[in-house]
């Protein structure tokens, strides 16, 4: 385990870093509307064109990848995204919205990029944690942006706010760049970058029963997760009498919850049940917990709303990881090619979450009804992957 310690630290950085520039306008949403007159609510659209945006990035970052190298096309990304995010500090609501697209641009690679480094690094028997202890970098950066930004923009303004995080992103660019040659020793300066590389990484996945199948069940599972993460301040606020401090608090322990649990169900998924089944398992208990946050009124008492925050980012951040380690398993030659096909469709959910429950909030009369929906999909998921429960459980080779 010692010799990927650095390697994990490196790409659990990175992903912390993409996901502040990405969180940083559903967090400070409440913030925000007033100064651009719009209802804070519509924060989902934001992020369904940032991940339209991460799409395409995901899609091309596998081409660009056996070219450039992993640190060195998340170092591009990463500035991308922190040069988009500090646009936004210009308050012209039409600017944000351009902005969106590119945040998610420079977000996307950082998956794929990770997924290549570590898949070269990791055993194969320590492939679930290691992968879910990458993916804890989404919840980490999560936990910071629920617990920090709130009180640094009721002290410097939210403007100020998204400028320090787009310095710390390009802080992070900065501070691995002494390690770029060693972990992009692989890359093909020569390598050609061709329009069909674009499609190459979709298309295998397409092309695959088991990798399909995997990427419908993520796409389901990253909606409803990415609906939860866009909304919940809002809805903190807007539903539960919540203030913004408090509502970043809950927030923030969804987050934290999130960051223990992926190591956990990547253990379980390693040791105990097959990747699927431990997926399952984990989509079947976020729907309970989703019944829980439905039934929230402004009369229960803060520890609950804390509960269930923790409760939700225990399961429904919890199987990203897992999939990850579910792909390096199913093609264990293309490591890189897969997750870049897969991860579109992953964030294809993100995409479409979003702004999809905003929809059903408005057309079903509020925010109870959406996450009604949510949940219900969730169960669709875990239904597909109950069907693999004759999948052996891994060996600890890996096999």
């Amino acid at each position: 385990m010692r010799t990927i310690v650095e390697p994990l630290g490196v790409t659990v950085s990175i992903q912390v870093s993409a996901t502040l520039t990405f969180l940083a306008v559903p967090v400070l949403a409440p913030a925000m509307a007033g100064d651009l007159g719009v209802d804070p609510g519509q924060v989902g659209i934001h992020a369904s064109l940032v991940f339209l945006g991460a799409m395409f990035g995901s899609m091309v970052s596998g081409t660009l990848l056996r070219r450039h190298g992993a640190i060195r096309v998340c170092q591009v990304g990463l500035t991308l995204a922190a040069v988009a995010a500090a646009l936004i500090a210009s308050g012209w609501l039409w600017l944000i919205v351009a902005t969106a697209a590119l945040i998610g641009c420079g977000y996307g690679p950082a998956t794929p990029a990770a997924s290549h480094i570590l898949a070269r690094e990791t055993p194969a028997r320590w492939r679930g944690l290691v992968f879910s202890l990458k993916q804890s970098g989404v919840p980490l950066g999560g936990m910071l942006a629920g617990a920090v930004l709130p009180a640094l923009a009721l002290m410097f303004g939210w403007q100020v706010t998204i400028l320090l995080v787009s310095a710390t992103v390009l802080a992070v660019v900065t501070a691995v760049q002494p390690i770029r040659a060693r972990y992009d020793r692989d890359r093909d300066p020569n390598a050609a970058i061709e329009l069909r590389g674009l499609v190459a990484s979709l298309l295998m996945v397409l092309r695959r029963a088991d990798l399909c199948r995997l990427a419908g069940v993520c796409m389901i599972f990253s909606a409803v997760q990415m609906s939860l993460f866009a909304v919940l301040v809002v809805y903190l606020v807007e539903v539960a009498g919540l203030d913004l401090i408090a509502a970043g608090l809950v927030y923030a322990v969804m987050q934290i919850s999130g960051v223990v649990a992926r190591p956990v169900w990547g253990w379980v998924s390693d040791r105990l049940l097959s990747g699927a089944l431990t997926m399952a398992g984990i989509g079947l208990a976020a729907s309970a917990f989703f019944v829980l946050l439905i039934l929230v009124t402004p009369a229960w008492p803060f520890w609950s709303l804390v509960a269930i925050a923790g409760l939700l980012g225990f399961t429904s951040s919890g199987w990203n990881g897992i999939a990850l380690a579910e792909i390096a398993r199913l093609a264990p030659g293309q490591v890189a090619i897969a997750t870049s096909g897969t991860v579109v469709f992953i964030y294809g959910g993100v995409a479409l979450g979003p702004s999809t429950f905003s929809l059903l909030a408005i057309l079903l009369g509020g925010f109870e009804a959406a996450f009604t929906v949510m949940a219900a999909l969730n169960l669709v998921a875990v239904a597909v992957l109950f069907t693999t429960r004759g999948e052996a459980r891994p060996t600890a080779s890996g096999q």
